[in-house]
């Protein structure tokens, strides 16, 4: 059964969700963590840290190699230079691997997701995820996190937002009639 990987990309946190197409249910969630060193310079930290998500990221694949599709939040551009370099080295992970492994891959805004997801552009990280759990009905979502810290929640529920936000895009409807899903 094909799956989709929502990613909620970020240098020190890297949310993932891993849904099913058909029937459509989430499999996996979980938060790529990196964690600042103790090198000197702080490219030297940067370049370890995207090493280390981009190791995170293939052994994903190879745990659930009927990955076909990536969904994510889109480049966001922050006054502040160094987030905008940190987010830019997760994007450039991101772009290696989706290329290397020939995955399609479809973006959102974050204003894109929080619309078709809560249907508000302005929605909070809490209507988030009570959107979210409210479109997986027989699913018990918490269990797939429970030994996720609290703080981090908000993460893992912006990837399986992109993911819902992709659903009825032209790419995923394709993908959905080739792979005999609805």
């Amino acid at each position: 059964m094909p799956y989709i990987l929502g990613i909620d990309p970020g240098l020190a946190n890297v949310g993932i969700s891993v849904v099913q197409l058909d029937p459509r249910l989430v499999v996996a969630m979980r938060v790529f963590r990196t964690q600042k060193t103790a090198v000197r310079k702080v490219s030297d930290d940067n370049l370890q840290r995207a090493t280390e998500i981009s190791k995170m990221l293939f052994a994903l694949y190879d745990e659930f190699p009927a990955i076909k599709i990536v969904c994510a939040e889109s480049m966001s551009y922050p006054p502040n230079a160094g987030t905008a370099t940190k987010m830019s080295l997760c994007w450039g992970v991101l772009a290696a691997f989706v290329q290397q492994r020939d995955l399609a891959f479809i973006e959102n805004t974050p204003q894109e997701i929080k619309k078709r997801v809560c249907g508000n552009k302005s929605a909070s990280k809490e209507e988030v995820k009570t959107s979210i759990k409210a479109l997986f009905p027989s699913q018990d979502l918490d269990t797939l996190h429970l030994k996720l810290a609290a703080g981090l929640h908000e993460h893992i529920y912006d990837a399986t937002a992109a993911v819902i936000a992709a659903w009825d895009s032209s790419e995923m409807k394709l993908f959905r009639a080739l792979s005999g899903g609805k």
